[in-house]
């Protein structure tokens, strides 16, 4: 084994991972790069031999990277010698939209430390990232604004991706979503907030249907809900039973509150 003084190992691509295992390791340094244990309280680094391409021992040492890590990799490898490896990089951690997914990573590696750890540990996909990504006049700036009064409100990630979409709708369309935000004391409450802004026909329409939901006598332990997908609102209902006779029960309950429920919900298309 060969080791090197770390004051001799360039941290180029430090792009700050997650968890980098034990700290009892020595970093680990590839032609004067330290790829592995950018942290590690040591004064030598061992050196990796490997003879593999750049990509490959990227893989070996992080076996899975988070949209979030991938991404302030390649903002390192951009500024490095190894720019050309990033498309190799990708197709190694199975991404072959290569172009598509630069463009995501450049913006993703924008936003605030604090946001990226926070939609890591929500488990954020370049799929939900491409959904909120910052359209003009969106600018990154602003999602991070809206980011960060979304964690500050608890949302969930769903509920975030919901309201960041709706956010970045908003903009285009030239309103300011920051303020209703800023206004809410919950995420629910903002998500109403950006939906009445985004769809106000809509959203007075779904809460009538709402209030009809309300007012019916639903069985025991039958919870049901109007909901929106998209452009059509819909009746969700869920079960919840313990056994064959519970769920008999419901089912029967459901049939004699039928024709309410199509008086109520369905009268007009019938």
């Amino acid at each position: 084994m060969k080791f090197q003084p770390i004051l001799l190992c360039k941290k180029d691509l430090d792009f700050a991972p997650k968890e980098e295992g034990s700290h009892l390791l020595p970093p680990l340094v590839w032609r004067g790069q330290i790829l592995w244990g950018f942290q590690h309280p040591y004064t030598e680094a061992l050196v990796l031999e490997d003879q593999s391409p750049l990509e490959l021992i990227f893989k070996k040492l992080y076996p899975a990277l988070s949209p979030e890590e991938l991404s302030r990799l390649v903002k390192k490898l951009k500024n490095t010698q190894y720019r050309a490896t990033i498309p190799e990089l990708l197709k190694t951690y199975e991404i072959y939209d290569i172009e598509s997914t630069m463009e995501l990573c450049q913006w993703i590696s924008q936003l605030p430390m604090t946001v990226q750890q926070w939609t890591q540990s929500r488990q954020f996909t370049f799929g939900h990232f491409k959904s909120i990504r910052p359209l003009k006049p969106t600018t990154i700036d602003d999602l991070a604004h809206w980011f960060t009064k979304l964690i500050t409100l608890r949302a969930s990630q769903s509920l975030a991706i919901k309201c960041l979409e709706l956010a970045v709708e908003l903009k285009g369309l030239g309103q300011e979503p920051s303020m209703l935000l800023e206004n809410s004391k919950n995420a629910d409450e903002a998500y109403q907030a950006l939906s009445q802004a985004r769809y106000p026909k809509s959203y007075s329409w779904d809460e009538m249907q709402n209030q009809k939901v309300k007012a019916l006598a639903w069985p025991l332990h039958v919870q049901p809900r109007w909901m929106r997908q998209g452009d059509t609102g819909a009746l969700e209902i869920r079960l919840k039973a313990t056994g064959e006779k519970d769920i008999e029960k419901q089912i029967q309950g459901l049939s004699k509150l039928l024709p309410q429920i199509k008086e109520q919900f369905w009268k007009l298309h019938s």
